[in-house]
């Protein structure tokens, strides 16, 4: 693969243009082995327009042919979709690898909330079985109407949950948005079967999922308050107060 790295690139050797590919293509290389990304923004929109002719490009390859290649007349494109996509990366973006760090915690939560909705709506479908209620009917016996808008309410609220959760986690503390997320996920619980037994059951569980959403959102504000601050006016706002 790498031989053929290297006579594609011979073949944009000619050219001013192709040689800035060329020395654009070294600092990729050379960031690379470093273990960063791009040198600069302006750098990866430079590379971006080396890859115009990618459907071009894959054509040729596979025809297997290197004289197909000399018979297109943008030699510096080849350059860039062979490096950019015969490597192996995609240099303007992060990996999965390097994202996973990053978001594991928010992932975890995430999951556990989607298996915990999961299970009650598996409740609810056995509650209907239990007292012969067809669907689309949403009426019958007190204890499936709680039992049913239980799980509804938690339905409900599970954009904002999500929402509030991951931007919290991304843009100000991925560990106090994972735990401040568990602490939602027990509170659905305590809420869920504290509505089944009684309407005043419901109480409880409401407030620690009403407390862990406000604190979600307090940390979504401040993280991206303080990234938009930092972004369009070169004010750290976090450091400033702390």
């Amino acid at each position: 693969m790498l031989h053929l790295i290297s006579r594609v690139m011979e073949l944009g050797r000619s050219g001013p243009q192709s040689r800035c590919g060329l020395k654009l293509i070294k600092q990729l290389m050379k960031k690379r082995n470093e273990g960063l990304l791009l040198p600069c923004p302006s750098t990866a929109h430079k590379i971006f327009r080396y890859t115009r002719c990618m459907s071009n490009f894959f054509c040729c390859m596979y025809r297997n042919s290197l004289a197909a290649l000399t018979q297109l007349n943008c030699r510096a494109d080849i350059v860039g979709v062979a490096v950019a996509v015969l490597v192996g990366k995609v240099y303007f973006f992060h990996s999965p690898a390097d994202m996973s760090g990053d978001t594991v915690l928010l992932a975890a939560v995430s999951v556990l909330y989607g298996c915990q909705q999961a299970y009650f709506a598996n409740l609810v479908g056995k509650c209907r079985i239990k007292y012969k209620v067809i669907p689309p009917a949403v009426t019958g016996p007190p204890e499936f109407e709680r039992t049913l808008r239980a799980q509804q309410n938690c339905i409900e609220f599970a954009a904002i949950f999500l929402i509030d959760l991951w931007t919290a986690g991304w843009f100000c503390n991925q560990e106090l948005a994972a735990l401040f997320g568990l602490l939602y996920v027990y509170g659905r619980n305590v809420y869920f079967y504290g509505y089944v037994e009684s309407a005043k059951g419901r109480l409880k569980g409401f407030s620690i999922c009403k407390t862990a959403l406000i604190v979600l959102l307090v940390l979504s504000l401040t993280g991206l308050t303080n990234s938009l601050l930092d972004k369009y006016f070169h004010l750290k706002l976090l450091k400033k107060l702390f």
